[in-house]
């Protein structure tokens, strides 16, 4: 049994080589996905991105959380960072930092999910997948609770508690 609240490694792997050839050809629904996998931001999060929380100084996102957490600044990939300033002259706007980087519906966005998505698992999985990622290279949740912007450790500790503690009793039993 695996879990709908991540993609596995062959998943994520699948939809990045994907996304990243999506690129030229569909560069907001590849960004939009993209960025939901290298940041961890929750749909409405993405959706309320504007040119302005990008900091081309640290080639960062800067992200306001809407559910009461901490804003939080997320350091892109150099090759994602040049994508989406690339989309960004193709949008080519007159006031961009007010400018919402993708506006869209929420529902648009899970229509672009749907079509993309590696397997029948929710969009939020890609927060999952993030948490998860960060986790499994520095096994400090701290570092989860700041990239996932929550203020409760308690909140961060459901990201990572059913796959650990289920990769743990595999490794017992």
């Amino acid at each position: 049994m695996t879990s709908d609240k991540h993609l596995t490694k062959i998943e994520l792997d699948l939809l990045v080589r994907l996304m990243k050839r999506s690129l030229d050809e569909s560069p907001r629904d590849s960004l939009l996905i993209l960025l939901g996998i290298y940041t961890g931001s929750r749909a409405s999060e993405l959706l309320n991105l504007t040119w302005g929380n990008i900091d081309a100084g640290s080639k960062s996102l800067v992200i306001n959380t809407l559910k009461g957490g901490n804003k939080r600044e997320i350091p892109l990939k150099p090759w994602l960072f040049n994508a989406l300033m690339k989309f960004a002259r193709a949008s080519s706007l007159k006031d961009i930092s007010s400018q919402k980087i993708f506006p869209i519906s929420r529902q648009r966005l899970f229509q672009i999910w749907d079509k993309y998505r590696p397997v029948k698992k929710p969009f939020h999985s890609l927060r999952h997948t993030f948490a998860l990622n960060i986790y499994g290279k520095k096994q400090d949740i701290n570092i989860v609770k700041y990239a996932l912007g929550h203020k409760s450790l308690a909140s961060t500790t459901v990201y990572l508690d059913y796959h650990y503690s289920l990769n743990e009793l595999r490794r017992i039993l």
